[in-house]
């Protein structure tokens, strides 16, 4: 497999965002030109369904957001049990389950001017909404579930999310004390301690190899709490593959890891493309070549926190 690297163009200074990219991988258009009220709702769109783990709909968004201010919806982390939610496969892909109500929308070819909808200190309309969410739509960056429901980010728009969108995220002081516990720690429980608590901290699946045949892994009941594995038979299964095929893959990805965090998701996961991972190359005191540390969750993962903790857990190890 080859390795491709791209720089992230949020305001995360000196970030290499790399992807292992297999023959067999869609090549997603990214030169397709965004207006600058698409790439704020698509970007809503992706915070709240992290959030919600749930199709987001046009008179959500037509309540919630506001052109050049951030979403309403407090995004700390991932709600990790939202009230009745979907069981969705990778999306990417169709689904059949209902979600939130959704209007049909105009066809893009109809959609205002998009000066002319801005209202009400930056609300626009439901029409509006509806019309860009449909142009999104058409561009392969949302699908829609159900004819009658909101809409979910496609794998595109993740890889579009991340190029574009990461930034430098306050993920709060406790999260930061806890971390800063391991500065200058030594023994030989500190990779187990510290993969415990980046699991906690995260929710997701932390792994943490020393070599290709030697690992740990904490926080397995993490991804079996998350919605997309928690209703879906296939999804379950799916999981279950990860389970029997662990060390194979641990086996197969540490010589492609590098210093720089990694993020792989979807069709590009080796995992599986339900799921996205982070992961990086961490020096321990106990490990004079170093470790592959990473983080392995749904495709909808936080991916902005999530960085950032392990670039802090990096910068905290290292000094």
């Amino acid at each position: 497999m080859a390795l491709a690297k791209l720089h992230s163009r949020g305001s995360t200074k000196n970030i290499i965002i790399s992807f292992i990219i297999f023959r067999d991988l869609l090549i997603f258009d990214f030169n397709v030109m965004l207006t600058n009220r698409q790439n704020q709702l698509l970007k809503t769109i992706v915070h709240q369904y992290i959030e919600t783990a749930q199709p987001i709909s046009s008179d959500w968004l037509a309540e919630n957001f506001r052109l050049d201010e951030a979403p309403r919806s407090n995004l700390r982390g991932i709600k990790r049990n939202p009230p009745k939610p979907p069981a969705l496969p990778c999306p990417s892909l169709p689904a059949g389950r209902q979600g939130l109500g959704e209007s049909s929308a105009l066809p893009s070819s109809q959609q205002p001017a998009e000066h002319s909808a801005t209202e009400d200190k930056g609300r626009i309309s439901s029409a509006t909404v509806r019309n860009e969410m449909a142009v999104l739509l058409e561009k392969g960056f949302l699908f829609q579930p159900h004819t009658s429901a909101g809409r979910v980010p496609t794998e595109k728009t993740y890889h579009y999310y991340i190029k574009n969108f990461l930034n430098t995220a306050d993920f709060g002081q406790n999260k930061i004390k806890q971390i800063e516990k391991f500065k200058n720690k030594t023994g030989d429980g500190l990779a187990k301690e510290l993969s415990q608590m980046m699991a906690e901290l995260t929710g997701e699946l932390a792994i943490m190899a020393f070599d290709k045949n030697n690992f740990y892994y904490t926080g397995f009941s993490n991804l079996f709490s998350q919605p997309e594995f928690s209703q879906s038979s296939e999804e379950i299964y799916g999981l279950g593959q990860i389970v029997d095929r662990l060390d194979r893959t641990v086996f197969q990805i540490f010589d492609q890891i590098e210093d720089e965090p990694q993020i792989l998701l979807g069709r590009e996961n080796p995992f599986g493309e339900f799921c996205a991972a982070i992961f990086t190359r961490l020096e321990l005191p106990a490990q004079k070549e170093g470790v592959v540390f990473g983080l392995l969750g749904p495709i909808r993962m936080d991916y902005n926190r999530n960085l950032n903790l392990i670039n802090y857990v990096k910068k905290t190890l290292n000094s």
